[in-house]
């Protein structure tokens, strides 16, 4: 007889785990719809502090899985999440 298995929803594991580790779970295909919800969030709110947080990490899932295949796109990638950690910072401190 098998044991039960609790299937967490991604959801779920959003909640518990956060941000980094959610978007580690995400296949590439997925991560890349949550970034383009993220932009049009951003789009829509502007400079929201939570959707800045996500950004951020979402970026930095980006960059761990680019820099292993192409340190050219993980080198343009670094920059970009450096913009953005520096405008989390000033929206966070506000």
């Amino acid at each position: 007889m098998h044991k039960p298995v609790k299937i967490v929803s991604l959801a779920e594991r959003k909640e518990s785990k956060g941000w980094s580790e959610y978007f580690g779970v995400l296949s590439f295909n997925e991560l890349i719809n949550e970034t383009q919800d993220i932009i049009s969030e951003l789009d829509g709110e502007g400079l929201d502090g939570d959707v800045l947080v996500r950004a951020r990490q979402a970026m930095g899932e980006f960059y761990s899985r680019l820099e292993n295949e192409s340190m050219t796109f993980a080198k343009s990638l670094l920059g970009m999440k450096n913009n953005v950690d520096a405008k989390v910072d000033v929206v966070t401190k506000r």
